[in-house]
């Protein structure tokens, strides 16, 4: 399989590489310096001449580039995969499939914006809603690293009020993989914590516990927001692979 992959110097886009490159699996990264997103001539030109199997997007860009590259995908009858998050979201939750999106911010409105577009485009488009990765062993913008970078200017707060929309990065490539060999057309939710249901609290606790680190935490209750995303895609649950001793 190839697959043209935007944002790959990204966190989900960099452990996508690394997976796909074991599985051998060629992935051809989206290169913005020699082809810009936003002219639509450029765009058609690499489609056309990389001919991938699959295209994974991953990268922020206006929602003309994802709308564009969904309807030419849709031409040449490939799997079209686009990520979303759950920012569409600022009303309490969880969050079923058909909630409504109630986003504030820039960034949630954006994507709010783009899965219309995506999905105007392309009947065929699958779009899948993302919460916060967790890569217990790696870099960049992930929870785990933002935990650690915490710990050492002091104590971590952590609000028991909050339950995050989360999972394990790895777990996250698995899903993305599957549905770019097997697509499943339509809106998805991901989230290693729906059925979990643990707290900001517990989630920091297990993540220190299996990197074997001692944080000290402070438990507020500054943040109350159930950000759950249901009816999720089979995933491995938080407990299974952050089991977390009490």
């Amino acid at each position: 399989m190839k697959v043209l992959l935007t944002g790959s110097q990204g966190t989900v886009g960099g452990a996508f590489r690394r997976v796909a490159a074991v599985r051998g699996i060629d992935v051809h990264p989206w290169n913005r310096a020699e082809v810009p997103p936003e002219e639509p001539s450029a765009v058609h030109a690499l489609m056309k001449r990389v001919q991938p199997d699959a295209v994974l997007h991953l990268a922020m860009g206006a929602p003309t580039w994802a709308a564009q590259m969904a309807a030419l995908s849709a031409e040449e009858r490939i799997p079209f995969v686009f990520t979303s998050t759950v920012s569409v979201f600022a009303a309490p939750g969880p969050h079923g499939i058909t909630s409504e999106r109630t986003a504030t911010d820039e960034y949630g409105r954006y994507k709010a914006d783009c899965e219309d577009a995506v999905f105007k485009a392309s009947t065929e488009a699958v779009v899948v809603r993302l919460g916060y990765q967790i890569d217990p062993h790696g870099p960049g913008n992930n929870l785990a690293q933002h935990l650690r970078e915490q710990a050492a200017s002091g104590v971590i707060k952590a609000s028991a009020g909050w339950i995050p929309a989360t999972s394990i990065l790895t777990d996250t490539v698995d899903v993305l993989l599957n549905l770019l060999a097997n697509p499943r057309p339509g809106l998805h939710h991901l989230d290693a914590n729906s059925s979990d249901a643990w707290t900001y609290p517990e989630i920091v606790t297990a993540i220190g516990q299996m990197l074997d680190e001692r944080w000290s935490i402070e438990t507020t209750n500054d943040r109350v927001h159930d950000q759950r995303l249901l009816n999720s895609l089979p995933v491995p649950a938080l407990s299974a692979t952050l089991p977390l001793r009490r």
